[in-house]
């Protein structure tokens, strides 16, 4: 499958090569999210050629890092930034990230030794 892109695609970026295309796969398949909810049908375009059941596995473990962003802006209040400086950003960023890096760990090894998917801890 080809994609090309459309008028509005163009108009957002009129650097894009006038025969701009991506060529790749279409993978349709029924997942079942690791929380019990209802499975849903899961449509991925990818140019990687590994098996489908790999790349869906790898769309899965996307989701985690997703779900940790999602945590971070939320939890450590990354979405509102209080520093003035781009080195003192930087360094709020950083602290927040080893902080956050450390509970995950501590979150990881917990749940491993109580047998249940990392996600499912919650950090509070």
């Amino acid at each position: 499958m080809v994609w090309k892109p459309t008028k509005a695609d163009r108009k957002s970026h009129p650097d894009l090569p006038t025969d701009a295309c991506i060529h790749g796969r279409l993978i349709v398949t029924q997942v079942q999210p690791s929380d019990d909810t209802a499975p849903f049908l899961l449509c991925l375009f990818t140019t990687l050629e590994d098996d489908r059941k790999e790349i869906v596995n790898l769309y899965g473990q996307r989701w985690n890092v997703e779900t940790d962003i999602g945590t971070l802006k939320a939890e450590l209040h990354l979405d509102q930034l209080s520093c003035k400086t781009t080195q003192m950003v930087d360094k709020e960023i950083e602290i927040a990230m080893l902080s956050y890096n450390l509970v995950r760990a501590v979150i990881y090894q917990a749940a491993q030794k109580a047998g249940i998917a990392p996600p499912a801890l919650q950090f509070h």
